[in-house]
């Protein structure tokens, strides 16, 4: 496997997010801003939801190679308490697009 794109390697970064959707700001749609902006909300809440994990997650990878994590929380995947903060954060995400 290439250095940097192991299971949350480059792809869990801000860069990665920040870099595709960009990449989809290129698309040519009416609303494409509307699109940008809840693809990056996606995007960082996986990746927050990452950093509430034992194994944290390389966010400002690869300027900083640390490991980040939530201090006081840190849950194992399918972790009950990690499922009801992601179906929060999924509720407040639809909450805020439902005004556009």
């Amino acid at each position: 496997i290439l250095k940097g794109f192991e299971h949350r390697g480059i792809f869990h970064t801000l860069l990665a997010a920040v870099m595709f959707s960009l990449l989809i700001g290129l698309i040519p749609y009416e609303n494409i801003k509307i699109v940008q902006l809840a693809f990056f909300m996606g995007y960082m809440s996986h990746i927050f939801m990452d950093m509430l994990t034992v194994s944290g997650v390389r966010v400002l990878y690869p300027i900083i190679n640390y490991q980040f994590h939530f201090p006081f929380i840190r849950l194992h995947t399918s972790n009950q308490l990690h499922e009801w903060i992601a179906r929060i954060i999924f509720i407040i995400i639809r909450k805020i697009f439902s005004i556009f």
